[in-house]
């Protein structure tokens, strides 16, 4: 009887874990939608940043309240602690070792869908645009890397914790998280960092160290786009070549060569996430160099390194075809 008792409270424990996961998934895409309604609905332009400010802030309480749902304490919720140098530096190559991944899919995604392949970085360089950098900072990396994680790797992570098998629960909550930022072409990519989130969470009890990655990536493509939109913008307001550089992005985008480029770059972050994962997935779950399994790491060595020969190879093939291909274009303007 015992036995039958404590069956049917884990399964209600699963039901109630998994109702409330789907509750503040559909609160929390609710909310960072909040931006098209005020625009839509009430026909209100406001600024950005308040805008960041006001979605974040809903976030949080969507996170609080659906964690109280879950009748556990905050702390076991959102679980903060000081960090530990093998768990730090395991999250660190986990981290790199994802976004290596991302890249990967950022490649690929590029070579199949050209024209939206810059939706992103054209959504950061808009809302970045006039805006000092540290306020840009503040509503594109620390909202975001706070609040995100607080919902995402705390309060749903959490309650699927009844589930027993880890890949599932991690499957799940990296699926919700890329289909709640709602840009086709970034969905992919961040459902492979919500993976990778998700996994350090599990790993360390942790919910710091995403937190730490998901600033600092947000953070690092804020001010790349912030630079190379300014050099962009300095050039056409210098030379006036507006219609050159067009043409340079129309040659690039119609180029086999250029997608030979891409895919070459995706050979080579998937050879170097496959290196960096694997040495954070190690360090983790506390293995040792003496308990290492020398054939598996043997086989991941061998499939990374081959993986990224096989990336440089073709991209430097790809970059002499592209230089070519565009001095053929240009030596006859200039003998002309």
């Amino acid at each position: 009887m015992d036995n039958d008792a404590n069956l049917e409270q884990q399964s209600h424990g699963k039901v109630r874990g998994i109702l409330v996961c789907i509750g503040a998934f559909l609160a929390g895409y609710a909310a960072v939608r909040v931006n098209y309604l005020f625009f839509y609905v009430f026909g209100l332009e406001l600024d950005w940043v308040l805008v960041s400010v006001i979605t974040y802030a809903l976030l949080f309480v969507v996170a609080v309240l659906f964690a109280l749902l879950l009748g556990r304490p905050m702390s076991e919720v959102f679980p903060i602690k000081k960090p530990q140098k093998t768990m730090f530096f395991g999250s660190l190559f986990i981290f790199l070792g994802i976004w290596c991944f991302s890249i990967t899919i950022n490649a690929v995604q590029a070579v199949i869908f050209v024209e939206s392949a810059t939706d992103v970085t054209d959504a950061i360089s808009i809302m970045s645009d006039n805006t000092p950098l540290i306020v840009s900072i503040f509503g594109i990396a620390v909202l975001p890397g706070i609040f995100e994680e607080m919902l995402c790797r705390g309060t749903m992570l959490h309650a699927l914790k009844p589930l027993k098998r880890e890949w599932v629960r991690i499957l799940i909550i990296s699926l919700m998280f890329g289909l709640m930022h709602g840009i086709p072409t970034q969905i992919a990519y961040s459902t492979a960092l919500g993976a990778g989130f998700a996994y350090i969470v599990i790993k360390t009890g942790n919910l710091l160290y995403p937190i730490i990655w998901h600033f600092f990536i947000n953070s690092f493509s804020l001010v790349m786009t912030t630079l190379f939109s300014g050099m962009s913008q300095g050039m056409i307001e210098n030379t006036s070549e507006i219609a050159e550089m067009e043409a340079m992005t129309g040659f690039l985008e119609s180029s086999p060569a250029f997608s030979s480029m891409m895919l070459g770059v995706a050979l080579l972050a998937a050879g170097g996430g496959v290196l960096l994962t694997y040495g954070g997935v190690r360090r983790l779950n506390g293995i040792s160099m003496q308990e290492v399994d020398r054939k598996k790491r043997t086989r991941v060595l061998i499939t990374g390194l081959a993986l990224i020969f096989i990336g440089f190879m073709a991209s430097l093939a790809s970059c002499g075809v592209l230089i070519v291909e565009q001095m053929n274009e240009i030596l006859p303007g200039l003998i002309s």
